[in-house]
């Protein structure tokens, strides 16, 4: 069985925001602006804020 050793002095997993991964030019950035913006509703796909995941 494998063991991974962590470290006990380490405070969080990942940074304090996606933003801290993410550069000021990276293509992402773009993809995110575009959905952000496309209307789903509209195009006839129901949105449930209550229903979240692959379920």
């Amino acid at each position: 069985m494998a063991y991974i050793r962590g470290n006990r002095n380490q405070n969080t997993l990942f940074p304090p925001a996606i933003e801290d991964y993410v550069g000021a030019e990276d293509p992402v950035r773009a993809y995110d602006a575009f959905v952000e913006n496309v209307e789903f509703q509209e195009m006839g796909f129901v949105i449930n804020p209550y229903k979240v995941g692959a379920l």
